[in-house]
């Protein structure tokens, strides 16, 4: 009786474990979430003064060069969300879907051949 307790609790623990890994790995992949076109319209109010980008007319100096960097999907709506070293945090003045709009048209546009 005691050994079959164990052996379920095993089960279901594992179980448990597979779920969890299931669940996790689509967040993993951080398929692009947004709108391209409109993330241009958002680079151009707010990027273009500090950032070359070809794609999106910036030719700023301050921030990295988008088109050498080719920043990841991921990575892009970090460093917008939260900004880093001179780069200002863009939680609080863009919405969440501007950040994935503004991301999916950098990743989408420095990914393709």
């Amino acid at each position: 009786m005691l050994r079959t307790n164990v052996v379920r609790r095993v089960g279901i623990g594992i179980a448990a474990a597979a779920l969890a890994v299931a669940v996790a790995v689509p967040a993993l992949a951080a398929t692009p979430v947004g709108n391209p076109k409109k993330g241009k319209v958002v680079f151009v109010a707010n990027c273009i003064a500090c950032h070359t980008f070809k794609a999106g007319g910036g030719k700023g100096t301050i921030g990295p060069n988008l088109d050498q960097k080719k920043p990841g999907y991921k990575l892009a709506v970090l460093r917008v969300t939260n900004g880093k070293g001179v780069m200002p945090s863009f939680k609080t003045t863009l919405t969440k879907t501007q950040i994935q709009d503004v991301a999916a048209f950098i990743y989408a546009t420095t990914k393709k051949p």
